[in-house]
């Protein structure tokens, strides 16, 4: 029986994926492995739904390029199924140009040299933990008071103060533009990242590498020795990091995300945010540095009664620069839910119970 394979030339094909748009392989070191990982990308096979005697099939053909990730060598190949049954897949290459292999590896060595120094500038940031926690000495003197006995630089009194976050960014950004110029000797060119995608302008040639197999990049992470409820683990705040461009001192302008699965106060900062509902107050010293923030005009709060056992303003703003209020409002109020907010935006959700 005759089988026929109706296959789709170039010039009907999806728009391909061009020289300058690679994907990052990890075990491409030789053109067989990187051809393997070609075929992989094949396009589906799709076949009509008619019975005997003629099965008609057809597929699109994919231009796929690849950068191995240790070497940086590119290839290109154009991915096919064969005219006949079985309709193998095939793969050929396509030679790349003199100046995009070279620009391939060039920003395939800012991958790895990126990474490299976010990860190590992690590691060298204790030595710096005096410049990172900028500890405001304008908070009310009852909460200097109960503070003397809490921990004074802990992940919690830094995401409440919006200086002391900028401090911790600013370090980290001079740590890993530190880290990166002493691996790499071509950031003039800028470089950037932005999520899993790695660009730059190479000779006039834009090129971008895409690293889908790498679902958790590396971290910038800052760890605390001390918490206000201690646990047997550390805290710690985890940040992603873009690289959007250079300032004039050939800089790294870094773009920093704080994670949810960063550590605050022995719980992840997802929790505090309400993930799984309001998180209870039983630490008199998170309850201590909540109140200093409120009434430093760090954070604003609002709050609403739970079970009908008394309110405190049913929504409306409590606290705040300026204001006066103070957190928590006391004596004989039940329990409450706390919402705080950071410059209009909402980041913790608590239940507290006088």
């Amino acid at each position: 029986m005759k089988r026929i394979l109706a296959f789709l030339s170039t010039l009907i094909a999806t728009p391909p994926v061009f020289a300058d748009s690679a994907l990052l392989c990890t075990d491409c070191s030789d053109p067989n492995k990187a051809k393997a990982f070609a075929t992989s990308m094949a396009s589906r096979l799709i076949c009509d739904q008619d019975v005997d005697p003629d099965i008609s099939c057809s597929s699109r053909n994919k231009i796929v390029t690849l950068v191995d990730r240790d070497s940086g060598k590119a290839y290109q190949y154009n991915v096919y199924h064969e005219p006949d049954a079985p309709w193998n897949v095939n793969a050929e290459r396509i030679v790349l140009s003199d100046t995009i292999e070279e620009g391939f590896e060039v920003l395939t060595k800012f991958y790895r040299d990126l990474n490299a120094a976010i990860t190590s500038s992690s590691s060298n940031i204790s030595r710096l933990s005096g410049s990172i926690n900028n500890v405001n000495n304008t908070s009310s003197t009852f909460a200097q008071a109960k503070m003397t006995n809490c921990p004074a630089q802990t992940a919690l009194s830094t995401i409440t103060d919006a200086s002391a976050m900028q401090n911790v960014e600013d370090v980290a950004r001079l740590e890993i533009a530190t880290n990166l110029s002493s691996k790499n000797k071509n950031t003039h060119l800028n470089p950037i990242k932005k999520n899993n995608t790695y660009s730059l302008n190479f000779m006039g040639i834009g090129l971008t590498i895409i690293d889908k197999a790498n679902s958790r990049p590396p971290s910038f992470v800052v760890t605390f020795d001390e918490s206000e409820r201690s646990t047997s683990l550390q805290d710690y705040l985890l940040f992603t990091v873009d690289v959007l461009g250079y300032d004039a001192n050939n800089i790294p302008i870094t773009d920093f995300n704080l994670s949810d699965n960063s550590r605050v106060a022995g719980f992840t900062l997802s929790r505090l945010r309400g993930e799984n509902g309001p998180v209870p107050i039983d630490n008199e010293c998170v309850e201590t540095r909540l109140e200093e923030a409120v009434n430093m005009g760090l954070l604003t709060v609002k709050t609403s009664s739970v079970g009908g056992s008394g309110g405190a303003g049913g929504g409306a703003d409590s606290g705040g620069e300026g204001s006066g209020a103070s957190f928590p409002v006391s004596g004989g109020m039940g329990c409450q839910i706390a919402d705080f907010f950071q410059s209009g935006e909402h980041i913790y959700t608590f239940k507290i119970c006088s």
